[in-house]
This record gives C-alpha cells, structure tokens and sequence, in this order.
C-alpha cells in the first residue's frame, strides 16, 4: 500500500525530492552493511565495490537508498544461493554510475523492454505489486538520471543507474 501512494505521489508531481548534500560512499557502505545478513542468510556471495574518491552528491540520500535497496532485494530475490549480487559506485566524469549486478535467473527478453512499467509483472515475477522498479526509474528521472536494465535469460541481470554530479551550490 505504501509503494502504491508513493507511486501514486510521484506519478501526479506531489512528490518532491529533499535535496541536499551527501556522502554518497558512506551512504552505499552502509547500504551494503545493511544488507549483508540478508545476503548471508541467502548463502549469497554480496561484494560492494565503491570508488574512494567519489565526492559529495547533491539529492535526495532517502531516496537514493529506496532505490539501492529495492535494486538490491530483487538480485537477492533472483539470485540462487551460492550466486552473486554486486554493487558498484563509480565516477565517469560528472556522472555518478551506481550499478546492481547478479548470476541470477535473468529477466526474459519479452519482459525486459516492458519491466520499469507500473505493474507489470512478467512471468518470473516474484513481486509483491510490480511497481518496484517503476518507483525506482521516477526517482532517478527526478534525479535528471537515466536507469537502464540488461538481462540474458539463466545468465544475470545488470541495472545501471547514471545520475549526474551537480556543482556545490554554496
């Protein structure tokens, strides 16, 4: 219910980001300590790999996480024990690249052009509502970023999320 307000929120403009200046490293490293006994309990090999040198990031940190998180439970969700969920944090430039990456089942290729739309469930699907990554995809177009989905069916699935660095404002 409270995915569908939030989408609901977002969808007709009532929804503003709280943009404000962050650790964009600190924030991930502890996205990753927060999700670590999740991924051992899965038997899930998790590696967090995160630029050192990746500065401040101008948004809205809450919502970033919402969508770290929700990326990061589907590769959980996908993913077999013994598999793999990556996260990655990097800069090209100005743009910020976060990426969640697994060896899970993979997203069919009829499905994958039509996975970001509001409650589409392919035939995989273990989604609650189907509007997880469609909430995600909305916060980052309120980012002024771009979030592209690759998949080969049984292979893995990559989600990369490109957000761009905004200059300090004070």
């Amino acid at each position: 219910v409270e995915e569908l307000l939030d989408f609901s929120r977002f969808v007709s403009g009532r929804i503003k980001l709280e943009e404000d200046e962050f650790d964009i490293k600190t924030t991930i490293e502890m996205i990753g300590k927060q999700l670590r006994p999740r991924a051992n309990n899965n038997k899930i090999d998790f590696i967090v790999n995160v630029q050192s040198n990746l500065g401040s990031f101008i948004g809205d940190e809450n919502r970033i996480k919402q969508v770290l998180i929700n990326l990061l439970d589907n590769a959980f969700k996908f993913t077999a024990e013994g598999g793999k969920v990556e996260l990655n944090a990097y800069r090209e430039n100005d743009i910020l690249v976060l990426e969640v990456k697994d060896n899970g089942i993979g997203i069919p290729e009829e499905d994958l052009s039509r996975v970001k739309e509001k409650f589409y469930k392919g035939k995989n699907s273990k989604s609650h509502s189907g509007i997880g990554l469609s909430i995600c995809d909305e916060i980052v177009k309120l980012h002024n970023g771009t979030m592209d989905i690759y998949s080969i069916l049984n292979v893995g699935t990559r989600v990369v999320i490109k957000l761009p660095m905004k200059e300090d404002i004070i």
